[in-house]
């Protein structure tokens, strides 16, 4: 070979041989076509006149024709819904394609484009005309070619059976209904069939890239979820087994709870120096899976101290900080002094010591402090990590008490701390999150787009917004909000999601976004935003998420976000926290970081007087619950955006 520019190319190599690895042929899924029609549609057609009918909006009808354009001056729409309860609980909605019967005349026969709108709200084939054109208010599905016999409507049904969007129906308009034409369209109501393609649900495929990292006993287990579910939901669980090497004998076993723990388990009960393959298993409604299987691995002691004096160094480093933050310590030195192993972790809290201070002063400039902050360590693992390290596995949990009577910031975090062993007492090296040390792999190269975002891969260019507080500014004077929406979405639903699931594990190694839009959609009952023909990852204009490898970077990245929901006009940036809501959107931009973008995503869910009593939910922190006071405190630089979202798409 040779490399060549312009006029010129290098001399030829010598010759090189390649071996091609041709990716395995995959089998195509079985799917099923199911036609809905007659009673399983409800029809209707309606004059949208505001004054048609003796002055006043006409009313609906369950008509054997339904009509579509004009007749003379007289507009016309018409409404289909269809009935889904025929199709199995948990397919996967493949195609969705609505034919309309053999086009009639409403008027003089003229072609005419077909626009068919999601409604944004229940309708009774009996409603007004007027309430049809509010109700489906929304952006027409992109169809492309609008063929009557062929609408191809899949994104709205698919939506609707997952239950990510009410189904309440579609409208019929003509495309030109707001230009001079005088003509339109006949169908006959005998006529109209929904056809859907879809696969069954099964049992889910099996886990990929199973690890056991060995620990004093047991082995600390991480996998990746399965890319296809065999349905249209998410893993409900996993079974995690370990197995003598050589063996069917079962040596230890847990039950992991994929909502609440996610993908990481703990065996314990092993014997040190003997080897162990470990099997996990997902389960759903639909089944379980086959299991896939880890190399061997071998429990071994630590290097230098048990799993309990190893906790208690952690729990008395946390302590100390809690120290610096209350005032209990002056510095880092008393404190260091104060812990019987205060030499394991003096380096470490040395570091952190001017920003556990600086946040300590910055509530005593608004008369506030730490009376209490209470630590807890569960689930803890120990092990070896390399010649002379060791490395600490442990649930923490915790909350704080302010001299206002207030209680911030609950924490709930899965650690590792590493501990460098080579000295005469082991040191604390390195705090983590125990995601970065698992360092979960993409499960398939549908996942590698949302492992590239999580590393920072973001729009270039950050969208137009309206803080609410810059660090160093003071709280903005009050200013209005909007707070008109389609009918279905409810702020209030919003916030309750968010409570309820605020202390499930992140899905993503960035997952605020992620969990912001999911209390939107879930909760509030903001409807997701598919391309119809093709969907895009990347795109400004889409919102919607169909597994945890597969989303927008709308739906999972801030900026994206933020982009999306100011490209359909439907964001608010509230200015006073008298106009804050629950159910609004916490957005913020750290400084320093080398972007002008938005970094972090929450969810308000309690709203007041100050930012100590507006309280956010949040992902991607071990302040999973805490207030907008506190997140103001602990980042230096910060600048927060509130959101006020108002959906318009459908």
């Amino acid at each position: 070979m040779r490399a060549c520019s312009n006029s010129r190319c290098s001399s030829y190599t010598a010759l090189q041989n390649f071996t091609v690895h041709l990716p395995q042929a995959t089998t195509a899924p079985t799917t099923t076509t199911k036609v809905i029609s007659g009673t399983a549609l409800t029809q209707a057609t309606v004059d949208v006149g505001a004054t048609d009918c003796s002055g006043a909006a006409c009313t609906g009808s369950a008509a054997a024709t339904l009509k579509v354009g004009a007749s003379g001056t007289t507009h016309w729409r018409s409404y289909v819904r269809p009935d889904l309860s025929a199709l199995p609980a948990g397919a996967q909605i493949t195609s969705a394609t609505l034919s309309m019967g053999t086009a009639g005349c409403l008027g003089s026969c003229e072609a005419h484009d077909v626009e068919v709108r999601p409604l944004n709200a229940d309708w009774s084939s009996t409603g007004s005309g007027t309430d049809l054109v509010t109700a489906a208010g929304g952006d027409p599905l992109d169809m492309g070619a609008a063929d009557p016999a062929a609408l191809d409507v899949t994104s709205a049904v698919r939506l609707w059976f997952d239950g990510s969007n009410p189904d309440q129906g579609l409208a019929l308009q003509a495309a030109d209904e707001d230009s001079d034409t005088n003509t339109g369209t006949t169908y006959p109501a005998s006529g109209t069939k929904l056809t859907v393609t879809y696969i069954a649900p099964g049992a889910p495929d099996a886990p990929t890239a199973v690890t056991a990292t060995p620990t004093a006993a047991g082995l600390l287990v991480h996998w990746n979820a399965p890319e296809n579910t065999g349905y249209s939901g998410d893993i409900t669980s996993y079974q995690v087994t370990a197995y003598a090497a050589g063996t069917t004998t079962q040596a230890a076993q847990t039950t992991v709870d994929a909502a609440t723990v996610g993908t990481t388990a703990v065996l314990t009960g092993l014997a040190n120096g003997t080897g162990y393959t470990v099997s996990v298993t997902a389960t759903t409604g639909n089944g379980t899976s086959a299991a896939a299987t880890s190399a061997l691995n071998v429990p071994a002691a630590t290097h230098a101290l048990s799993t309990t004096a190893y906790q208690s160094i952690v729990q008395q480093y946390l302590d100390a900080r809690s120290g610096l933050l209350t005032g209990t310590y002056a510095n880092a030195d008393a404190a260091v002094a104060a812990k019987a192993d205060g030499v394991s972790f003096s380096t470490q809290l040395h570091a952190e010591e001017d920003d556990l201070l600086a946040e300590k002063a910055r509530y005593a400039g608004d008369g506030l402090g730490y009376t209490a902050i209470t630590v807890t360590l569960a689930g803890t693992i120990a092990g070896p990590s390399g010649d002379t390290s060791d490395f600490v596995y442990t649930h923490h949990t915790g909350a704080a008490t302010m001299t206002d009577g207030s209680a911030q910031n609950e924490e709930n975090a899965y650690e590792v701390y590493t501990f460098d062993t080579s000295g005469t007492v082991p040191v604390i090296s390195q705090p983590l999150a125990a995601d970065d040390f698992l360092t979960s792999l993409p499960s398939s190269d549908r996942a590698a787009a949302q492992v590239s975002l999580d590393n920072g891969d973001t729009d270039t260019t950050a969208p137009a917004l309206d803080a609410f507080y810059t660090d160093g500014d003071s709280l903005p004077a009050a200013s209005g909000a909007s707070t008109a929406s389609y009918a279905s979405f409810t702020r209030s639903g919003v916030a309750t999601w968010a409570s309820k699931h605020y202390n499930d594990k992140d899905e993503l190694r960035t997952d605020c976004t992620n969990f912001a839009s999911k209390a939107l959609n879930r909760g509030g009952g903001a409807h997701m935003e598919y391309g119809s023909v093709v969907d895009i990852k990347r795109s400004p204009y889409e919102w919607w998420r169909k597994s945890k490898s597969d989303m927008t970077y709308s739906w999972s990245a801030a900026n994206n976000f933020a982009n999306f929901m100011g490209n359909e006009d439907s964001v608010t940036w509230v200015k006073s926290i008298s106009n804050i809501v629950p159910g609004d959107i916490m957005l913020l931009e750290y400084a320093g970081d080398g972007d002008s973008n938005l970094d972090h995503a929450g969810v308000i869910y309690s709203a007041g007087s100050t930012t100590g009593s507006v309280k956010v939910y949040q992902h991607s922190s071990k302040y999973r619950n805490t207030t907008l006071s506190a997140i103001i405190k602990r980042r230096r630089g910060v600048t927060v955006y509130v959101a006020h979202i108002t959906p318009h798409w459908y």
